[in-house]
């Protein structure tokens, strides 16, 4: 197995360069330039080693492919014949360009974001659902009487229940139930005048049956405030 290579070299000019030939097995390549100067030097990489197109380098906190600044650079090294800074602009100064190449695995250097829009990398935020969500918010004196919380899901899906929102001005127990059936999914006791109390099951309550919506009942006539956060689903 070949071993580590470190090759130094300055830029003083417009168009100068430094370069390094990767040896067999070279995987990350370490980058440092140094010294005092003004310009900018620009990441490039050769598979032939004549041709060059632009690499991108990690800084540790960036993935750019030049740098006007001294700094310390990762780069990918497998795949490439040659590797090298060239000045792409110059005003003055010496920058010391220092590589040294690393036998092992090749460096990950992530080359732009996810574009704007539904893309998701898993789902282990809670900054809202993954997903269209709706809200209907009822009030009422009185829900004695069964009345309806959310609209009907799409055709042929259930209600997911994402978010419910109580208030009341009166103790009691309220029944958060199916459409028809009157199956009863959540519900609880409620105090007088104690705020809003919120329930995030965050997709866990499914209604049992496809295209009913969920209807809420009151133990007691009083005022209550509810807002329901739902989505339809297979």
């Amino acid at each position: 197995m070949p071993d580590n290579l470190t090759v130094s070299g300055t830029v003083t000019a417009l168009a100068g360069t430094v370069d390094i030939t990767l040896p067999g097995g070279a995987g990350t390549v370490g980058l440092q330039v140094t010294g005092t100067w003004v310009g900018q030097l620009e990441f490039e990489g050769s598979v032939d080693g004549t041709n060059y197109q632009s690499v991108e380098a990690s800084n540790g906190s960036a993935t750019i492919n030049a740098t006007a600044a001294n700094d310390i650079f990762i780069l990918p090294g497998a795949g490439y014949a040659k590797l090298r800074v060239r000045a792409s602009a110059w005003t003055s100064g010496t920058a010391v360009v220092t590589f040294i190449s690393s036998v092992g695995a090749n460096a990950s250097i992530i080359t732009g974001s996810l574009p704007a829009g539904a893309n998701m990398v898993g789902a282990a935020k809670d900054a809202g659902s993954n997903f269209p969500v709706a809200y209907t918010t009822t009030s009422s004196a009185d829900m004695q009487t069964a009345a309806d919380l959310t609209a009907a899901p799409t055709t042929g899906q259930k209600l997911v229940i994402d978010d419910i929102f109580f208030g009341t001005d009166t103790a009691m127990t309220f029944t958060f139930q199916e459409e028809s059936s009157s199956t009863v999914i959540i519900g609880g006791y409620f105090a007088a005048n104690n705020g809003i109390t919120q329930a995030t099951p965050r997709g866990i309550i499914r209604l049992p049956v496809a295209n009913k919506k969920l209807m809420g009942k009151a133990s007691a006539a009083g005022n209550v405030y509810i807002t329901i956060a739902y989505h339809s689903s297979t």
